[in-house]
């Protein structure tokens, strides 16, 4: 019987994966030997969690949106007025 690891692949060398199991605890990884590995289907669903952004307001949400897409910096385009 095989074992069932649901993550995001955090980096891989030649012989192993490793894959955060937790997306809110970066210490929380585990290691997985390539040839153990049978297939890796992506999720239908977001690690983020549900209804995340019903707290914003719609300018909240779209200088969160502006933040990330410019990457963070400020002298982006993305920020003029």
């Amino acid at each position: 019987a095989g074992q069932l690891i649901t993550g995001r692949i955090v980096s891989e060398d030649e012989t192993h994966y490793v894959v955060l199991i937790d997306p809110q605890d970066s210490s929380k990884v585990v290691e997985v030997a390539k040839e153990d590995v049978d297939r890796m289907d992506p999720s239908p669903t977001s690690m983020m969690p549900a209804k995340l952004l019903d707290s914003l307001n719609q300018d909240e949400v779209l200088d969160l949106m502006a933040y990330l897409l410019s990457r963070g910096n400020p002298r982006d385009p993305m920020f003029r007025d």
